[in-house]
């Protein structure tokens, strides 16, 4: 990745945990709305996000509200449970125009690459000088 950034990128490592809340009532096999909240360096965040799909990308536009860890408390004793907790190791290479970033879920045993840029055409490009998409017929496809 060093190779096709700028010059100028910055390189660092996170660790976070994401606790997926299932709402009182709930089927977990049927639940489409899941409260996500991220534990990083010891403060949690409340998290919402939206995906929207342009094949092959993913634009998911996320609202972050930092909250107390007695909020999680709160949603529990209101009848919320812990559906899961997924431990994150992230790797995140970025400068003025992207980030890359690969996250490595140790309970999927899988790592994850994110591009994220505000212009779709960095995007691409990034990804296909990384070699992570190909193109056949004017569309770009997951390798």
């Amino acid at each position: 990745m060093k190779a096709v950034m700028s010059e100028d990128f910055k390189e660092r490592t996170e660790e976070t945990y994401d606790i997926y809340l299932l709402p009182p009532g709930e089927d977990p096999e049927a639940c489409q709305s899941y409260l996500r909240m991220r534990n990083r360096d010891g403060k949690y965040n409340l998290m919402f996000e939206e995906w929207v799909t342009d094949r092959p990308f993913i634009i998911s536009p996320r609202i972050t509200f930092e909250v107390s860890v007695r909020l999680l408390g709160g949603l529990m004793a209101l009848g919320y449970t812990i559906a899961t907790i997924l431990k994150r190791k992230s790797h995140i290479f970025a400068d003025e125009k992207v980030i890359v970033k690969t996250d490595w879920l140790e309970q999927l045993n899988r790592t994850y690459v994110q591009v994220v840029s505000a212009s779709l055409a960095i995007c691409k490009s990034l990804n296909c000088l990384l070699g992570w998409y190909y193109e056949t017929s004017n569309q770009f496809f997951s390798i």
